[in-house]
């Protein structure tokens, strides 16, 4: 009953939402990018490589920046992002293979079917993988998750309490001792 409670949940449908737009926003760029390529007389696959990291890149800017809000460890971020756009990749590929070669299904419905299967095998893996919380510090926290007990200068303690830092000591003003509250001479 939880799962469900937090698959209806806002943020998640927001997060969802957000991916398919950015996701069709970037596929978009991508299929307009092969295009031109390909009249500049780029060879097919030199082609579709181009446009197909073009489309991953912007797609993961999009996402990292303004869907999840998770922009520390960038590039460790990427690198998974774009593994996973090559997953996607491979597995839309064996989609369409099995449909169209081995069972005779109409390209057109397998394609549509893999875009299916691949966005939501693309977003659970980028949403638990990618952009999941614990990747470093520096980072900007999604709507509705808890920051990190070191995010908000807390420590955790042997038994797992969090503990708040003097902060005392880190505002007194300039000439001020921490402890007594005194002008120093």
């Amino acid at each position: 009953m939880h799962f469900l409670r937090k698959l209806t949940s806002w943020p998640f449908l927001r997060q969802v939402v957000l991916y398919g737009i950015f996701g069709a926003s970037a596929a978009g760029v991508d299929f307009l990018l092969f295009l031109g390529l390909r009249q500049l007389g780029l060879s097919l696959l030199i082609a579709n490589l181009i446009s197909v990291n073009t489309g991953i890149a912007i797609s993961f800017v999009c996402n990292a920046f303004l869907n999840f809000r998770r922009t520390d460890a960038l590039l460790r971020r990427a690198a998974v992002f774009f593994c996973v756009g090559w997953l996607g990749l491979a597995l839309s590929s064996l989609i369409l293979t099995l449909g169209v070669s081995h069972w005779g299904m109409p390209e057109v419905w397998v394609k549509a079917a893999s875009i299916v299967v691949v966005a939501a095998f693309q977003f659970t893996l980028n949403k638990l993988v990618t952009f999941r919380v614990a990747w470093g510090g520096g980072g900007v926290t999604a709507p509705g998750e808890l920051a990190s007990p070191a995010d908000s200068g807390a420590t955790l303690s042997i038994d797992g309490q969090a503990e708040l830092a003097d902060s005392t000591a880190q505002s007194a003003t300039p000439g001020e001792s921490a402890d007594s509250g005194a002008a120093r001479p």
